[in-house]
């Protein structure tokens, strides 16, 4: 069982079609069509299987890396051994390519996973391939007891050599590894981070599902540190009788000095017996309580260097970095259910049934807030949506976000968000936008492109003559269906 068959010499063109699955479990064989929904299914110049009767490695997270002066693809997701099985080992095979379709002359990579007291842990891990052959070299993983989902996988740092993989691992022993540095902690609801010789240990949470963090090197694949981060609870949670249901790493972004930039959430459910009291603000709290988080981590050792959390959004989910304008951006979403403030992002959509999707920008240096857009209407899975990227700069200063499920009630305009900041005429009062043309778009509009514009005083986007985003009228907008997702 659980075995691919690759390969079929009558095809002139190698495609997913030449690939079919055979499973020992009652599955059936299936080979797909040429077509999937109507589209063409690509040629593949190469594939590579992780499949083998020992185990498995699901691969949901791939990076572009240099290694020893070739072009490497990295992968992170979760590996298994069957400890049952005579041979235990998951073998990695390719390449399978239209010349050799069956991969005959494939190179095999072993890794074996910790398999104990009868259980079939599914651990993070990390597969190098050569990205012009097809060929796997190497396979890294972190010991751990029950299930490390990995979510978000980033790359960056000097030379593009620092990797950073985020997720969420189940309650138990927790995840071990021999890490370059190891930092002790103890978290005030349970869980912390174990310095034992060359080994890092992150004890987990117990109960609840904690993140985790791990960095490691592109080049040698040795692990850097590891970390789980926001365990620490403030003296609110603590008061109304919180602890950890769950909390998740969903995005991963390594800036060029190597810090990573983490997104994600926390639910904050009752302790055992405890009972729902009123917050600091008076306002009676669910029995679970999500809050998105986004924070910065050295690349030292993965000490926390600042933390935003918004109590107003349920999952922060996605990121991408403009080192140039120090600039963070991340998809998030919010409920639309009643809450006592808007927050700190002004944003208040306890009027859509649907909730709402965000794209926020903040300062790389602190967290601060930059501006937010938002639209009505969200996925309420962030593990599955969210992606955010900054355009080509042959294509201008654009940043594109999915908004999964936005406009999925009704249609929704994406002029929604914080007011803009602009140039106010100081003898009329006239505020001339930031977005106007009157501005290059890749300069940052302030007192000095004032004065070359001869417009008169920046005014910020707080300021009470600063323009609200209704007045940008772009008409960029998502329309309702049922399943409607927008690209903003």
């Amino acid at each position: 069982g659980n075995t691919f068959e690759v390969g079929d010499p009558d095809r002139a063109v190698f495609t997913a079609c030449d690939l079919a699955c055979a499973h020992g479990h009652g599955h059936a064989v299936h080979v797909p069509e040429d077509t999937y929904r109507g589209c063409a299914v690509p040629s593949f110049e190469w594939a590579v299987a992780s499949t083998s009767v020992g185990g498995s490695m699901a691969g949901n997270n791939i990076v572009a890396a240099t290694v020893g002066g070739r072009s490497t693809l990295v992968v992170a997701g979760e590996i298994y051994s069957n400890g049952e099985a005579e041979d235990p080992a998951v073998v990695f095979r390719g390449p399978f390519t239209a010349a050799d379709p069956t991969g005959a002359q494939a190179t095999e990579v072993s890794h074996t996973v910790p398999y104990e007291d009868m259980r079939r842990p599914w651990d993070a891990a990390f597969f190098w391939i050569d990205a012009a052959t097809g060929e796997p070299n190497r396979v890294v993983s972190v010991a751990g007891y029950g299930t490390a989902y990995v979510h978000g996988f980033g790359i960056g740092g000097p030379d593009g050599d620092f990797l950073a993989a985020g997720g969420e691992h189940s309650p138990g022993p927790g995840m071990q590894a021999k890490t370059e540095v190891c930092t002790p902690i103890s978290y005030n609801d349970g869980g912390g981070t174990v310095c034992e010789g060359e080994k890092t240990l992150l004890e987990s949470h117990g109960i609840g599902w904690p993140g985790f963090v791990v960095a490691l090197s592109a080049n040698s694949g040795n692990i850097k540190w590891m970390v789980q981060p926001w365990l620490q609870l403030n003296e609110e949670e603590v008061a109304a009788n919180r602890t950890l249901e769950e909390h998740s790493v969903v995005g991963v972004t390594v800036g060029a000095d190597g810090d990573v930039f983490l997104t994600g959430f926390k639910a904050l459910g009752l302790k055992s017996g405890a009972t729902v009291i009123p917050n600091l603000s008076g306002w009676s709290q669910p029995d679970v309580v999500y809050t998105a988080i986004v924070s910065r981590l050295s690349a030292d050792d993965g000490r926390e260097i600042w933390r935003k959390e918004y109590p107003e959004l349920k999952h922060a989910i996605k990121s991408t970095l403009d080192e140039d304008t120090a600039a963070l951006y991340f998809t998030a979403e919010m409920t639309g259910e009643d809450t006592d403030s808007a927050g700190e992002l002004g944003v208040s959509c306890d009027t859509s049934p649907g909730g709402c999707s965000l794209l926020v920008a903040v300062s790389t240096v602190d967290g601060s807030l930059l501006w937010v857009r938002y639209a009505h209407g969200m996925y309420d899975r962030p593990w599955e949506s969210g992606e955010v990227h900054l355009a080509a700069p042959s294509d201008g200063p654009y940043v594109y976000a999915a908004f999964q499920d936005a406009g999925v009630h009704g249609p929704t305009t994406l002029d929604a968000g914080s007011p803009y900041a602009g140039c106010r005429d100081n003898t009329t009062g006239a505020v001339i936008p930031e977005y106007s043309a009157v501005f290059d778009p890749a300069v940052t509009v302030d007192q000095a492109a004032c004065d070359a514009a001869g417009a008169g005083t920046y005014i910020g986007r707080g300021s009470e003559y600063a323009v609200p985003a209704a007045a940008g009228g772009t008409g960029a907008r998502c329309g309702a269906s049922p399943a409607t997702s927008c690209l903003a």
